[in-house]
């Protein structure tokens, strides 16, 4: 069976591709490589088995060079390789001339990527399941993967974007049909070859006899040329291998050698993919070869030196009590989140608001646990770390620690654990490294609220955090004098004693034009009566810059965008001047706030460096104004 690279014509419109624009959303990085591939594999998880994946980095050169590149069909790609490697195609053109100039000095590396007990390339050349969305569609995620880690259809790009020929094999034995299936793909910006114009898209496979396109090759066939291209499957359960022509890292200047680059992968599986090592649904394995000779073998492990801290901190039992004191000591919380509503527009059945929980594990630091101190491992039920997410510590802390967020799947498998997985889901930006209230899809499919639920669970993460890690000092009415020049708590025409009240662990930060700030206020009844007494505060924003002019005694109002509050306190909104009005019960003594500004049309004009956010909170009684 003849097999052939058949390109798609340029389209009528003349419109040009440079290339394969959705590779630009990931980061260049090993690490990013890593974790995008393995969770690709995690997702197409079959039943109870772990799945298995495998990573083997091979450079090859001589006569074992010549034999891949004759099965590769090579003259016929190198001549569309070349005619696309455009200088002035900045993203990818120098690099398709590097992986051309590579095969000139007679080597190449290749990374192949096998896993195991998955579902594999289910589904026709064009049906809505994994072949299709693999090796052919763009920004499509197929029907086995709706409820997946992964949900944009973008993962795959980094597959491309590490290929210095821009060019990936496939094979597959499906869980569908068991039909063993080759195929390849090269993604090229547009260009003019063989007197033609092509859009870019070429694949590697049998002509299709209905179209002018390259189909899979089935069967015994598919056996031979996966064989002649590494790509033949040495498992016997279902999945997917992948071939990677001219593997190289488009982030390094200087590139890796064999050994080096496989211990970085396995370092990067074991940071991302430590809960799901443990929990016996994931096994790693890398191997490192140069031409017959191998030269690195590893598994990914759950527990490492970087790994281990936080492994403590989620399998150990919690310190009885509320206080955690030792090094080693792990409390745990549960803290609520309202999952918003879904829209009914976007869903057939669409979930109603939810009331659900996380869980919080905190443990305190001990000596020599140096990496990814003060971070929180954020989890859901994909069995990998979305994020580290860093705590600042407030001043005078001198507790350092380790923690845990088990959400959604990771928490549990109620219908409330449900509805989180799926929210946390959509706050996921397409490279899945973090929980956004700025993602198209949550705002797409979910009604108001869904940025008050992500900015309090993170606002009640640091509050469990910092009370926990604070330094245990003296109460005092004053506190640092830098913090109250930051935090000015103003005096003079407030309705209350000022020593009744005060500011803790605030913090401030300019982000992408807006402020996000937030802190604990605090009253401090000062006898039996004031404790019966339902109080509040008053809080209002304002850029606080020597010199610049403000028009207030405070300086220039900055409106408030969105507020959360700690159990006990309420607010009805932000007020016309942009400030926010909150009423606390009785039972409270202290309210945790976290919340953000409007974004600003431009900065002070002297040094932004400088500029630096006033909060003015004026405590009250019931009743006062």
């Amino acid at each position: 069976m003849s097999l052939e690279w058949i390109f798609d014509p340029a389209p009528p419109s003349g419109a040009r591709r440079g290339g394969l624009a959705n590779a630009q959303v990931f980061d260049p990085t090993l690490d990013a490589f890593v974790r995008e591939v393995l969770q690709n594999a995690r997702d197409q998880r079959l039943g109870a088995d772990p799945v298995h994946v495998r990573f083997t980095l091979k450079e090859i050169s001589g006569p074992e060079l010549e034999a891949f590149l004759a099965a590769l069909q090579w003259p016929e790609l190198r001549e569309h390789v070349e005619a696309a490697a455009n200088p002035a195609l900045v993203t990818i053109g120098p690099r398709l001339r590097e992986g051309l100039g590579e095969i000139a000095e007679g080597r190449l590396r290749i990374l192949r990527i096998e896993d195991a007990n998955t579902h594999g390339l289910t589904g026709g050349e064009e049906d809505d399941f994994n072949f299709a969305a693999l090796c052919r569609h763009e920004l499509i995620t197929s029907a086995d993967r709706r409820a997946s880690g992964g949900s944009f259809g973008l993962g795959k790009s980094v597959l491309w974007r590490f290929s210095g020929l821009s060019t990936v094999l496939f094979s597959s034995s499906p869980n569908d049909t068991h039909d063993f299936r080759f195929i390849g793909r090269t993604v090229l910006p547009a260009h003019e070859a063989g007197g033609d114009n092509w859009e870019g898209s070429g694949w590697y496979g049998v002509p299709d006899p209905d179209a002018a396109r390259a189909v899979s090759v089935f069967g015994d066939s598919a056996h031979a040329i996966a064989d002649e291209t590494y790509i033949d499957r040495a498992w016997d359960a279902t999945g997917t291998s992948i071939l990677i022509v001219g593997f190289d890292e488009p982030g390094r200047e200087v590139e890796q050698d064999i050994a080096d680059l496989c211990d970085d992968m396995v370092t990067s599986a074991t940071r991302w993919f430590w809960p799901a090592l443990h929990a016996n649904e994931l096994t790693i394995q890398v191997a490192g070869w140069e031409d017959e000779e191998q030269i690195f073998f590893r598994r990914a492990e759950g527990v490492t030196p970087e790994t281990l801290p936080f492994v403590h901190a989620q399998q150990e039992p919690a310190t009885v009590g509320e206080t955690a004191e030792e090094p080693g000591d792990v409390l745990a919380y549960e803290i609520p989140i309202t999952v918003p509503g879904q829209k009914s527009e976007r869903f057939d059945h669409p979930r109603e608001q939810t009331e659900a929980s996380v869980s919080l594990r905190i443990r305190l630091a001990e000596s020599g646990e140096g990496e990814h101190r003060n971070t929180v491992a954020l989890q859901r039920g994909t069995g990998m770390v979305v994020r580290y997410h860093d705590v600042r510590s407030p001043a005078g802390a001198d507790q350092a620690f380790h923690a845990v967020l088990l959400a959604g799947g990771a928490h549990g498998n109620d219908a409330s654990d449900e509805a989180l997985e799926e929210f946390l889901r959509a706050a996921e930006p397409p490279a899945h490294s973090e929980w956004t209230s700025r993602t198209e899809r949550i705002k797409a499919e979910y009604r108001h609220g869904f940025r008050r639920a992500l900015d309090g669970l993170f606002a009640q993460i640091e509050s469990a955090i910092r009370e926990l890690t604070r330094e245990k000092v003296t109460e005092s009415d004053e506190g640092p004098d830098a913090l109250k020049r930051l935090f000015p708590l103003p005096g003079s025409g407030a309705p209350v004693r000022e020593e009744t009240f005060r500011l803790a662990d605030a913090s401030a930060a300019l982000h992408a034009g807006a402020w996000e700030f937030d802190g604990r206020f605090i009253r401090k009844p000062v006898d039996d009566a004031d404790r019966r007494l339902d109080w509040g505060f008053d809080i209002a924003l304002y850029l606080d810059q020597e010199g610049s002019g403000a028009s207030t005694a405070q300086g220039e109002r900055v409106p408030i965008r969105d507020l959360h509050v700690s159990e006990g306190a309420t607010f009805d909104g932000v007020k016309a001047d942009g400030s926010v009005r909150v009423d606390v019960s009785a039972g409270a003594s202290e309210v945790s706030f976290a919340g953000s500004s409007t974004e600003l049309a431009e900065l002070p004009s002297r040094d932004p460096r400088r500029v630096r956010l006033g909060l003015d909170l004026r405590g009250r009684k019931a009743g006062t104004s």
